[in-house]
């Protein structure tokens, strides 16, 4: 009918505004599965704690007479050099037998001793 006015179809957006709010669930959900994942396999377990299982092992196995106490030794040695090969390309002070990591501009001299008799100024 030309002369007659334009009627909206009458429809109900319950079911639309349920079904985009399951989608905005599920799209959060996988976000935020995905985020635990990406810092599970990121994160690297620490090679301390894995060298210290190593060491015990290592250990059980000399005093149960497996391996002799050369080659606890030898293999101490290379556990040992490293984690000093790591700490020191890390940057970390804490390796064996290592001076702490500090640039030479952050260096200061000793400060002067108390000048007593004897000592030249």
């Amino acid at each position: 009918m030309p002369g007659a006015p334009l009627q909206l179809a009458e429809t109900s957006l319950g079911p639309y505004l349920l079904w985009i709010a399951v989608l905005i669930g599920v799209v959060l959900l996988a976000t935020f599965g995905i985020l635990v994942l990406r810092r599970r396999l990121l994160e690297a377990p620490s090679a301390r704690r894995t060298d210290a299982g190593v060491m015990d092992e290592l250990r059980a196995l000399r005093d149960q007479g497996k391996i002799s106490t050369e080659e606890f030794d030898a293999a101490r040695k290379r556990i040992v050099a490293r984690i000093a090969a790591q700490s020191l390309a890390s940057g970390l002070p804490d390796a064996p037998g290592a001076a702490p990591a500090r640039p030479a501009a952050a260096r200061r001299p000793a400060p002067p001793g108390p000048a007593g008799p004897g000592t030249a100024p």
